[in-house]
């Protein structure tokens, strides 16, 4: 039977698992020697010059093990997840898929995934690093990381110097800083995500604000959503938004686009973002990007998660777990760094030093990953898209319409409240 949580959780993937009965297994008769067709589903494959060499990175498994074969599966990311948990409800997807902790947890907790408890007995080289907790629910290990993204600040060298900006240090500095840059420049000062029509990333992007204030959205028992330390980063991100300091109402694309043809200033944004606008910008270099060593609030920010695991119902599943423990190798590592540049990977493996030297913002982001937060909520993880939606929703209604941000997150809280029951 499904209880309330599962169901907020998990919705479609819980309703199809209600007939199930028994968690997938791995299947003893057929060996990864054996070989086979493995399909890999991922968004990535889609991004431009990053999931070419990701997906050429992997091809290296098939020198292991020749009698493999990879093949893609992909759908655009703002589709991914809903359409995985489809296929999935009907025994069906991909045979190994990479998806984000917030999507992977009531998959989970839901029993869909094969146990990957061998690729860590099994592990050699450099052992596991802490983000590997990630793939850890209800005390069994469902996945690895694929690559964890952290949040951090950078700015455009060259604008900050036209406009005669100093790198701010606080929230202050920064409404200041691009308010300057638009009087000095008539460009835009800074970007980041602010709407519900992005909620599916917006929501994880602004643990950045709540967590830089302390805050948290449980206390591990019961929801805490209008704690003093929530307000205040409610408040710190209305600030900002109300300042003018930010173009409103252009999403991540967007203001992606306006970074990389060097016309924003400054955003906040992951680490892939960097490495996405470098790779395909005319108007900037490596050597142009500012960045900070944290976001510049109080406290540590958040991360986002991308999890590699497998389907338990796929035909292949021994041959996936097999691909899953080479991915988590030295070798596996060592061939996904080149490709994922300023990501953190499941192992601690160094940059290149050829990318590293040119690239000195990239460690940043990788060394954040040691004090970042999940946006899973803690207590209430695989329920933490459906809380975060009656969030959001009240957070914007207080950006757009004005009012108190201790009354939104009061609002919030007892919506919340009801929805887990």
């Amino acid at each position: 039977m499904i209880d309330r949580r599962t169901f907020l959780g998990a919705a479609a993937a819980s309703m199809l698992l209600a007939g199930c009965g028994t968690t997938p297994g791995i299947d003893p008769n057929r060996a990864a020697s054996a070989g086979g067709t493995l399909k890999f589903g991922s968004w990535q494959w889609l991004e431009p010059g990053r999931g070419e060499a990701m997906w050429k990175a992997i091809q290296a498994y098939q020198k292991v093990n020749p009698s493999a074969v990879l093949a893609q599966s992909t759908t655009p990311f703002l589709s991914f997840a809903d359409k995985l948990n489809t296929e999935l409800g009907g025994k069906g997807g991909p045979d190994v898929f990479v998806v984000q902790d917030v999507n992977f947890y009531p998959l989970a907790d839901a029993g869909i995934l094969a146990p990957l408890s061998s690729v860590i007995s099994s592990h050699k080289g450099t052992p596991f690093n802490h983000t590997n907790e990630s793939g850890l629910v209800n005390g069994v290990q469902y996945g690895i990381t694929w690559e964890r993204l952290n949040w951090n600040f950078f700015w455009n060298r060259k604008i900050l110097e036209k406009a005669s900006v100093t790198p701010p240090t606080n929230i202050a500095e920064l409404i200041s800083a691009a308010g300057q840059i638009r009087s000095a420049t008539g460009l835009d000062g800074f970007g980041v995500r602010h709407q519900m029509t992005e909620f599916d990333s917006w929501f994880m992007d602004f643990d950045v604000w709540t967590y830089g204030h302390g805050g948290s959205w449980s206390d591990g028992s019961r929801p805490t959503i209008d704690s003093a330390e929530n307000i205040a980063g409610v408040e710190a991100f209305g600030e900002i938004y109300r300042s003018g300091a930010m173009p409103i109402g252009d999403d991540a694309s967007t203001m992606r686009t306006k970074f990389r043809e060097g016309r924003l200033g400054m955003m906040i944004d992951v680490s892939s973002t960097v490495a996405g606008i470098l790779r395909s910008s005319k108007a900037l270099t490596s050597a142009d990007i500012g960045f900070a060593e944290r976001i510049p609030l109080p406290r540590p920010s958040a991360h986002q998660e991308i999890v590699l695991a497998v389907n338990g119902y796929g035909k292949n599943k021994n041959l996936a777990v097999d691909f899953v423990g080479w991915v988590g190798s030295d070798e596996g590592q060592a061939a996904l760094r080149a490709a994922m540049g300023p990501s953190t990977l499941a192992t601690d493996v160094p940059l290149a030093p050829d990318y590293a030297a040119a690239n000195p913002w990239a460690k940043a982001f990788i060394d954040l990953a040691s004090e970042s937060r999940s946006p899973l909520i803690k207590g209430f993880e695989a329920q933490t898209k459906a809380i975060m939606r009656e969030v959001m929703t009240q957070v914007e209604r207080y950006l757009v319409d004005g009012g108190d941000a201790a009354k939104a997150l009061a609002t919030a809280q007892t919506q919340v409240t009801q929805l887990l029951g």
